[in-house]
């Protein structure tokens, strides 16, 4: 699953602040010559943010009952 398309769902669930730091995280995690973040880092800190057990969860359960067509991707502002 593409993060952007999970950062789009769940950004109406979270506050503007937690998903600013999700933003920043994923920055990070864009600029993997830097090393600043691995994606198992990312991923922990999404988790400790999102709600591993109730929003993210339910969130990529239901986008990966999306038909295939339903998740292609258009450039989301700010997470590329």
């Amino acid at each position: 699953m593409h993060y952007p398309l999970l950062f789009k769902t769940i950004s109406s669930k979270i506050a503007q602040k937690d998903m600013d730091l999700i933003t920043a995280y994923y920055q990070q995690l864009r600029r993997w010559q830097e090393k600043k973040i691995s994606r198992e880092g990312f991923s922990k800190k999404l988790r400790m943010i999102g709600g591993d057990d109730h929003l993210l969860k339910t969130t990529i359960t239901a986008l990966q009952r999306l038909p295939h067509t339903a998740m292609r991707m258009e450039p989301v502002t700010g997470f590329c």
